[in-house]
């Protein structure tokens, strides 16, 4: 990642799919006179944004169909790179049971549409000032998650417990259960958390306690916790698709299968379409795992190997013409991606489509003169018209 001193200072960086929308709150900024202000039309665009260039404010819409506005924001809250920038949300007045998932994520604001000009600089300027009004024990509190952040699991222990020795702080507890879970010390992890529960319960800290206890082969009071964190956040699907990939590991598919398709009702986002598909190929169930990563729309190129994996496995049950689909698919994720581009090659060879798989390998061949892979397939169409593709070596599938 390039460094802070490189990239371009970004005043406001405001995320919208809808195009009207996204202009008035542009517009609105503008008037203050601030001109550094960058937009994006997706979140999938707003993170190649935030990784390029130093965004000091993050306006965002919450519904967007590949990754949501709060899958945004825990993006952010969880990249140590980033994980300060101020967020606010704006969102229709009909998705307002959602506000208490944002703040359990730490959003700085939320505003409800239809809002005035008053109403978003208001909110802007009050985010402002409270950052900038911390108290010492807020600031420590946020030093403690930055460990956290970046692996430094003593360092964040250490300073947890100097927060404890002024103020019995929940968040203070719970930063310390999550560093002993990290550090497989489930008993202190456990100990730290029931003090969270006894002042302060909330989804995240159900959510944690039912992976302390899958952790230690607890998988009934996993379920029982995750149960009741899905119940006191009903808006936090992450937490519904954890229930049912639970359910499926204990032999309860029907369980899981109901869950995940009372899911698929709410509409949601690619990211977790994309989750459940790679729950269901650990369980080798490609028709299930297809019903939900065939209806994604635009993946983030991180996911990109869920789609290869589902691919390869079609391509093992011979069904070709599918995992060509997918592996097509990933080429789109990742464009011009050289072991996309041979998996094409191959698929093509093996169907007996010798001028595709030509012109794929030719291209690479070209990109890349040193591809071994390239120049044995070029060798042998040169020397053979037969449909059938050169012996495969494994090694070479390894490292693919």
């Amino acid at each position: 990642m390039t460094e802070t001193a490189d990239k371009k200072n970004v005043d406001f960086l405001v995320i919208d799919n809808q195009e009207s929308r996204l202009a008035e709150t542009e517009g609105i900024i503008q008037q203050t006179g601030c001109k550094c202000i960058v937009t994006a039309k997706s979140a999938k665009a707003a993170r190649e944004i935030l990784k390029k260039n130093k965004v000091n404010f993050v306006i965002t819409e919450l519904a967007m169909p590949c990754m949501d506005g709060i899958e945004l924001l825990k993006l952010i809250r969880r990249n140590p790179d980033f994980f300060e920038i101020p967020v606010l949300l704006t969102l229709d007045q009909t998705e307002e049971k959602k506000v208490g998932y944002a703040r359990e994520e730490q959003i700085d604001g939320t505003l409800v549409r239809p809002f005035s000009e008053e109403d978003l600089l208001g909110l802007i300027r009050k985010i402002i000032v409270n950052r900038k009004n911390r108290s010492p024990f807020e600031k420590d509190l946020i030093c403690a998650r930055l460990l956290l952040l970046q692996r430094k699991y003593d360092e964040a222990i250490a300073n947890s417990k100097k927060i404890l020795q002024e103020d019995s702080s929940p968040e203070a507890f719970y930063i310390l259960s999550e560093c002993y879970y990290r550090l497989r010390d489930f008993s202190n992890a456990r100990n730290y958390l029931q003090k969270v529960m006894q002042t302060n319960p909330t989804s995240k800290s159900m959510h944690l306690f039912s992976k302390i206890c899958r952790a230690e082969n607890q998988c009934g009071d996993a379920v029982i916790h995750l149960a009741d964190a899905s119940r006191e956040n009903p808006s936090n699907i992450d937490m519904q698709i954890d229930l049912a990939k639970l359910h499926l590991s204990l032999g309860m598919e029907a369980v899981g299968d109901k869950i995940f398709d009372d899911i698929l009702q709410k509409d949601p986002s690619d990211l977790c379409k994309i989750k459940i598909g790679k729950a269901y190929l650990k369980h080798d169930r490609l028709d299930r795992a297809g019903l939900f990563l065939d209806k994604t729309v635009d993946p983030i190129p991180e996911t990109v190997s869920i789609f290869n994996s589902y691919a390869k496995r079609l391509e093992e049950e011979g069904k070709l013409e599918e995992s060509l689909k997918q592996y097509e698919k990933c080429l789109r994720i990742v464009p011009d991606n050289v072991t996309c581009l041979t998996d094409i090659g191959k698929i093509n060879m093996k169907l007996g489509n010798r001028k595709k798989a030509r012109k794929i390998f030719t291209y690479i061949s070209e990109k890349c003169p040193d591809n071994q892979k390239a120049k044995e397939v070029l060798a042998y169409l040169d020397k053979t018209k037969s449909p059938q593709p050169p012996e495969e070596d494994k090694s070479d599938q390894a490292e693919e």
